[in-house]
């Protein structure tokens, strides 16, 4: 829910007057559940990113038993902080042909939701499409001009399918009424890296169909579940709460609000200490070895872990970790980095994103087997602002040289701050069967509001059966 994509350069910038519509694009989504099924089990066809492609041949469809009544799909925007209305299209339905609208079902009632950067809800209304082939639409007027940075469709009613009870949507454009200036190439970019993510789908399910033996995760989807608490320092309103205590005050006096506390858990704050003090002396406390670890081949995360590439941007660099055999440790001077903006959840987007040199002390002779590592990560993006962030890495690992827990505290734009603690669970034969992930951050949407603290407990499970339709 904190991923921030960003443009190499600014190639024009349009300014938006009064009364015009722009489309706004959308390079990720998210839903409360997505159908697999055996035959389809490694392409996806109904990933809730495929909603937002363009393509009538692609649809979202929930994966719940029944009609899916109550299952939701939503999509982040680029931030607006004065946006006036917005505009949704929708192609109700699988649009792939008029007998697939016939036989799976449509949306015949939906909430639709604004929600600002804290996740609030600013603005609602509810809309019956039609289940008829094309697209239909409808306008949310914003109250009071509020931040906004996404919208959240929920299904209330359905119109059945003939043949299946799944409910799909084959496409969703978003475009904003707002005085903020228009900027064409970001909208345009979040578009290609969706499609690029289409594109590395279908080589992943070829990877997928022929998993080789030495894949360090017990199976190719995950599930999760979440539990999540704010506490917001200003009203819906936009007033300031009496006696909103900040993330950083409230660690430094060791005593977390209880709604954030019962989150993420009493052994969380031995985490954040944990990674302070490897801040504090650069990791010399961490390890005397400075190395430049290089993976040999790029490891494929399973579905249901889209989001933690977000959290923790070099989690898809760390995968290549899970098999030792997979990571050489090569000798560095203070100023190595390694450049993954190539490789990154929005590589066409990323101005910079680079890591550090790694801090390492090992349990080996020759250098190859971690007990622990230290390390930074710089990364900046642009959307209709420029966002910074600098995070500091401390990664534990097992005796048999896999990472056994992450530590990350994270500080950037809008005066952020984050800890992270994410844990790996292996089965018998060595792979990641489970991952828990506990979080603090703490933002600051609006200068004129004390911002907002939020807590993320999330837990992750390997599900090795999958459903057939």
């Amino acid at each position: 829910m904190f991923s921030m994509m960003v443009v190499a350069s600014l190639l024009l910038i349009l300014a938006a007057p009064a009364g015009d519509w722009h489309p706004l694009g959308s390079e990720s989504a998210q839903a409360s559940s997505y159908l697999q099924n055996n035959w389809n089990q490694f392409t996806e066809n109904y990933h809730p990113n495929y909603a937002f492609d363009g393509d009538p041949n692609t649809a979202w469809v929930e994966g719940v038993e029944g009609d899916g009544v109550g299952q939701w799909l939503e999509w982040p925007i680029s931030r607006l902080e004065s946006a006036q209305a917005f505009k949704v299209r929708i192609r109700a339905g699988y649009h792939k042909s008029k007998a697939l609208l016939a036989a799976n079902g449509a949306p015949s009632e939906v909430l639709l939701e604004l929600r600002d950067p804290s996740g609030r809800v600013v603005a609602q209304q509810k809309w019956s499409p039609k289940a008829t082939l094309g697209w239909q639409e409808t306008t949310l007027e914003v109250p009071g001009a509020r931040d906004v940075a996404a919208l959240r469709l929920t299904i209330l009613g359905v119109r059945p399918g003939s043949k299946y009870r799944d409910t799909c949507i084959s496409d969703l454009e978003t475009l904003v009424r707002s005085t903020v200036p228009y900027k064409a190439d970001v909208e345009a970019k979040k578009k290609k890296v969706l499609l690029s993510w289409a594109k590395e789908r279908k080589s992943q399910a070829t990877y997928f169909a022929k998993l080789p033996k030495t894949y360090p995760f017990a199976a190719t989807h995950f599930e999760v579940e979440s539990r999540t608490a704010n506490q917001p320092g200003g009203d819906d309103e936009g007033t300031p709460v009496p006696g909103f205590v900040p993330l950083a005050e409230q660690l430094e006096d060791g005593n977390l609000a209880p709604a954030l506390g019962e989150v993420v858990g009493p052994k969380f704050l031995e985490g954040v200490k944990g990674i302070e003090v490897a801040i504090k002396d650069r990791g010399a406390s961490v390890g005397d070895q400075l190395r430049r670890p290089a993976t040999k081949r790029k490891i494929p995360t399973p579905d249901g872990l889209e989001d933690l590439p977000y959290t923790l941007r070099s989690f898809p660099f760390l995968v290549g970790f899970l098999d030792p055999t997979n990571v050489s440790y090569f000798e560095a001077k203070p100023e190595a980095r390694i450049d993954l903006r190539a490789e990154g959840a929005a590589a066409e987007l990323t101005q910079s994103f680079y890591l550090s040199h790694f801090r390492v002390r090992f349990t080996d002779p020759a250098g190859q087997r971690p007990a622990a590592a230290y390390f930074q990560e710089q990364h900046m993006v642009e959307e209709r602002s420029v966002y910074e962030t600098r995070t500091d890495y401390l990664v534990d690992f097992d005796a048999a040289g896999r990472p056994s827990r992450i530590r990350t505290k994270e500080e950037g734009t809008d005066d952020l701050l984050g800890y992270t603690v994410l844990e790996f669970a292996y089965d018998g034969e060595g792979r990641v069967q489970g991952l828990e992930l506990r979080r603090l951050v703490f933002s600051k949407d609006l200068e004129e509001l004390p911002g907002t603290n939020y807590a993320v407990h999330q837990k992750y499970r390997a599900r090795t059966e999958v459903a057939t339709q």
